[in-house]
C-alpha cells in the first residue's frame, strides 16, 4: 500500500483510512510479539539442551552404562518407547509442533515417532538413565550406604498395601526406616503401594494413605501405582474387568498427582502388552509407565524392554545383587533423572525410625520362662551376622519368651524390658535342669571359656575314651558353630582316633584332646574307636 502527498488521509478506495491505519498498528504488534516470543524460544530450548546433559557413569555390580542414551543402532527400540519428561515454562505460549518435533529429534539423536513420545512437566527432571532399586521389608535391614556406594541413584519404596482377602490397608513395617536412611546417605527417593483396591473410592484412600506418610521425606521420583495377583481367584479385586481395573488404577494416580506428586503405572510387559489386562491407552498418554520385564540378557546388552508401549522406567531383574543388602533385590532403569531433590510437603522432621528386625521372620506369640540350657548369646536381632550379640545368657538366669519363629529357629525374649533374640535350641522351658556348682553331680563338670570377656559355660558329662570321624568333623575352639569369636582349630578324618574327654548329649557337643589343645566336635560326626 502507497500514499501520495495529495492523498485525503479520511478516505482510499472507498475505505476509512482511520480504521485501515489502526489495522496496520495491530499488525505490527502482533509480528514484533511473535517476533520477541521466537528468540525467547530460542533460549529456552538452547538452555534445556545444555542443561539437560546428563549420564550414568557408576552403576552397580558389574552394570556398565553408556554416558548418553541414543536412538541409534542398538539402543533405537529403547529411546521410541521412553517417556520424555520435559519442564516447559512458556507461560500460556504453546511450543511450536515443528520446533517440539525438532527438539525430540535432537536429544534422541535420530527422528522419533512423535505419538511414542510423552510431554510432562515435572520439577528438575532432566534427560538421561539413572539406575535405582525398588524395596520392601523382604529386603530386610538395608546397610544404605553401601548401596549408595554402589551407585544406586534413587529408591522407589514401598510404603504400604492392602491385604489381598481382607482390604486391609498396612504400613510397611521398614518403609520409614528405608526413606530415612536413603535420604541420609543421598539416594534420591521414590515411593510404590501395593493396591487391592476394588472401587475408585478404595484407590483414593490408598493414595492419600502414601500421600500422608510421605508428606516429611523429599519424594522426587514418582509414586507408583502397583496392582498384582489379581489373577488369583482368591483375591478381593479378582472379578474386576479390565475396564474397572484400570479405571480404579487411574482414580489413585490422579490422586497421587492432586497431592503433589508425579504419578506412576507399574506393571508387568505381558500385563500391559495389547491391552491384556489393562486398558494402556487410557493411562500411557497421561501417566509415566513402569514395566517389568526380565530378559534373558542383562543390561545393557538387552538394552531396553521389549515392551512396545511407551514407558519411563524398566525393571529388568528381580534378582540384584547390591552391596548392603543381603538379599535379592529388583534393579530398574528411568530413563529421566532429576538436578535436585524436591521438598518436603510437611517441614516438619519425621520421628527417627529403626529396621524391624522380625521383618523376613513370622514369629509365633507365647509367653513363658525360659532359661539356657548351657549358655547362649542374646542379640538385638535375629541374625549371627554382625556384632548384635547384648548378653550371654547362662544356665540358671530366667527370662520371658514372648515369640517363636519355627521355620529359622529364633527365639524372640524379653531381657529386662529389650527385645532381644536367641536360638531356640539352647533354650529350655525345663527350670528344673538350673545346675549350679553344688548340685553339680560327681561325674559332671562345666568348661568356663572367656570370649571378648565374657565367660561361656558349657556343661559336660566326664569320659575317656577315643573317637574318630565318620567321614571327617571340625574341631572347634568353642562348642559352636554361630558364635562369631569360634574358631576352626583342624579337621579330624575317618580313621584318626582322639581321646573324647566330655560329653553333652542334650547340645550334642563333645570335648576332645587334640595334641594337648582342648577342642570340641559335634558329637553326631564321631564313632566310638573300639
Amino acid at each position: 500500500m502507497r500514499l501520495d502527498d495529495d492523498f485525503e488521509l479520511d478516505e482510499y478506495d472507498g475505505f476509512d483510512s482511520k480504521k485501515d491505519m489502526r489495522a496496520m498498528v495491530i499488525i505490527g504488534a502482533v509480528f514484533l510479539a511473535a517476533l520477541i516470543i521466537g528468540i525467547l524460544l530460542f533460549f529456552v530450548f538452547k538452555n534445556r539442551n545444555s542443561g539437560m546433559e546428563t549420564g550414568q557413569t557408576a552403576a552397580p555390580g558389574n552394570i556398565v552404562l553408556s554416558d548418553e542414551t541414543e536412538a541409534s543402532g542398538d539402543n533405537q527400540d529403547a529411546a521410541e518407547n521412553v517417556l520424555y519428561s520435559e519442564a516447559w515454562e512458556m507461560s500460556d505460549v504453546d511450543a511450536d509442533e515443528e520446533i517440539q518435533a525438532e527438539l525430540i529429534a535432537r536429544e534422541f539423536g535420530s527422528e522419533v515417532d512423535e505419538a511414542s513420545v510423552t510431554l510432562a512437566i515435572a520439577e528438575n527432571e532432566t534427560m538421561g538413565t539413572t539406575i535405582g532399586i525398588d524395596v520392601a521389608k523382604y529386603q530386610g535391614t538395608i546397610d544404605f550406604k553401601q548401596v549408595a556406594d554402589s551407585g544406586i541413584e534413587f529408591v522407589m519404596v514401598r510404603i504400604g498395601y492392602r491385604t489381598a482377602r481382607t482390604g486391609i490397608i498396612t504400613e510397611d513395617v521398614n518403609a520409614a526406616y528405608n526413606l530415612q536412611q536413603a535420604q541420609a546417605n543421598g539416594i534420591k527417593l521414590g515411593a510404590y503401594f501395593f493396591s487391592t483396591a476394588i472401587t475408585e473410592e478404595e484407590a483414593k484412600e490408598e493414595a492419600d494413605f502414601v500421600a500422608d506418610f510421605v508428606a516429611k521425606y523429599p519424594i522426587t521420583y514418582p509414586i507408583a501405582y502397583n496392582c498384582e495377583g489379581f489373577t488369583d481367584s482368591e483375591n478381593r479385586n479378582s472379578m474386576l474387568s479390565n475396564d474397572e481395573r484400570t479405571k480404579i488404577a487411574v482414580a489413585f494416580l490422579d490422586e497421587i498427582a492432586a497431592r503433589g506428586y508425579t504419578p506412576m503405572f507399574y506393571s508387568s510387559k505381558s500385563e500391559m502388552e495389547d491391552n491384556a489386562y489393562w486398558d494402556m491407552d487410557a493411562i500411557e498418554n497421561s501417566y509415566k509407565v513402569w514395566v517389568s520385564q526380565y530378559p534373558e540378557l542383562p543390561y545393557p546388552q538387552a538394552n531396553a524392554s521389549s515392551y512396545s508401549g511407551v514407558h519411563a522406567m524398566w525393571q529388568y531383574t528381580n534378582q540384584g545383587s547390591i552391596a548392603g543388602i543381603s538379599k535379592m533385590v529388583d534393579i530398574n532403569v528411568a530413563y529421566f533423572g532429576y538436578s535436585a531433590d524436591s521438598e518436603a510437603k510437611d517441614s516438619e522432621a519425621p520421628e527417627a525410625a529403626t529396621a524391624d528386625a522380625e521383618a523376613l521372620m513370622s514369629f509365633e506369640g507365647v509367653s513363658e520362662a525360659v532359661t539356657a540350657k548351657n549358655s547362649t548369646n542374646l542379640r538385638s536381632e535375629p541374625s549371627t551376622l554382625g556384632d548384635t550379640v547384648v548378653y550371654v545368657l547362662g544356665n540358671g538366669e530366667i527370662v520371658t519368651r514372648t515369640g517363636i519363629c519355627e521355620a529359622s529357629g529364633w527365639s524372640r525374649v524379653d531381657y529386662n524390658g529389650q527385645t532381644l533374640y536367641a536360638v531356640s535350641s539352647y533354650l529350655t522351658t525345663n527350670l528344673e535342669e538350673v545346675s549350679n556348682d553344688s548340685g553339680q553331680a560327681a561325674d559332671e563338670f562345666i568348661d568356663e571359656v572367656m570370649v571378648d570377656g565374657v565367660t561361656i559355660k558349657t556343661k559336660f558329662t566326664e569320659v575317656n575314651e577315643q573317637v574318630t570321624a565318620k567321614e571327617m568333623v571340625n574341631l572347634r575352639s568353642l562348642p559352636s558353630v554361630t558364635n562369631e569369636a569360634v574358631k576352626i582349630v583342624g579337621t579330624l578324618s575317618a580313621g584318626e582316633t582322639l581321646t573324647r574327654t566330655g560329653i553333652n548329649n542334650e547340645l550334642g557337643w563333645s570335648r576332645l584332646d587334640y595334641n594337648g589343645q582342648t577342642v570340641y566336635a559335634i558329637t553326631s560326626y564321631l564313632t566310638i574307636v573300639e
